[in-house]
């Protein structure tokens, strides 16, 4: 057994933990699915600081759905050195805003694989994601869409975004976007190792502005 799929399962913090510290051979496990359970911040710290830790071969962390703020992402990324082999992150559907990206900065550089899809990131949480790109050289899907982002904010990601090299796959509809910050996005995305893109924006006249492509070789 490779996965734990705890996804919807109505279980508590105490009830995840009390289960995972049950799994005998922790090694083993490389995907840890928790989407749809209400995780409480009075149990989070014990559950990443005490518990995550012993399955030192984590490579994917679905917590979409979980109830996530930035007191939960302030414990995660203080424990993140316990997850040396973390490289996929599901975040989406949460309550994170800027200060949760600011937060999540520790962490991004291990990543193959960021959602944040469903969040109130705004333009101060792009500023403190775009930081990172430089060091987010091993990342290859990323997933901002109904993320609230507005035209200025697409600029600021499109004049960093040349920094992601590896990226295959980009989804970021949902999102306020004018002709000029869609068509200097596009120029600006690395499309070398691009295999999927998501573009779908509402501009400031109500019209949608489209663009969805999948690249096969």
């Amino acid at each position: 057994m490779s996965t734990i799929n705890l996804s919807w399962s109505n279980y508590t913090t105490k009830d995840i933990i009390l289960y995972l510290e049950k799994i005998k051979i922790k090694e083993n496990i490389q995907y840890i699915h928790l989407e749809g359970n209400f995780l409480l911040i009075k149990d989070f710290h014990f559950l990443f600081h005490k518990t995550l830790p012993s399955f030192i071969f984590i490579h994917h962390l679905n917590l979409s759905r979980t109830n996530i703020s930035s007191h939960h992402i302030s414990i995660f990324s203080e424990n993140i050195s316990f997850l040396p082999n973390l490289r996929s992150i599901n975040l989406s559907y949460n309550f994170l805003n800027s200060k949760s990206i600011r937060l999540l900065k520790p962490v991004l550089p291990q990543l193959e694989e960021l959602s944040l899809s469903s969040n109130f990131i705004s333009n101060y949480g792009i500023y403190h994601l775009i930081s990172q790109f430089h060091k987010m050289t091993r990342l290859k899907k990323l997933y901002l869409a109904h993320c609230f982002l507005k035209s200025r904010d697409i600029l600021s990601l499109s004049s960093s975004i040349g920094s992601l090299t590896n990226l295959e796959y980009f989804s970021i509809q949902g999102n306020k976007c004018n002709t000029f910050s869609f068509c200097y996005l596009l120029e600006s995305i690395p499309s070398h190792n691009l295999i999927y893109l998501n573009c779908v924006f509402s501009n400031d006249s109500k019209e949608l502005i489209l663009c969805q492509v999948l690249l096969i070789e």
